[in-house]
């Protein structure tokens, strides 16, 4: 795969972003590893989101410095 195109999954992915579980936490879309949380919004009609970083050094999207979003919906 060409490097441009690793690019443009890596943003897209990370764009898209990933749904967030209160115990479990959230997940790299592309390495599948556990993300840690860099911003957390205030709720907002049932829904807070989140911005993540990859620490996996393996990770393009790490690789690309990257934020990953994330859903949480109240319950």
């Amino acid at each position: 795969m060409r490097i441009e195109n690793v690019v443009k999954v890596a943003i897209a992915l990370a764009e898209k972003g990933v749904d967030y579980q209160p115990k479990e936490g959230a997940v790299c879309p592309l390495c599948k590893q556990k993300i840690r949380v860099v911003t957390t919004k205030p709720w907002d009609d049932g829904v807070r989101i989140r911005f993540h970083r990859c620490d996996n050094d393996r990770c393009s999207i790490h690789a690309l410095g990257i934020q990953i979003k994330s859903v949480q919906e109240r319950k």
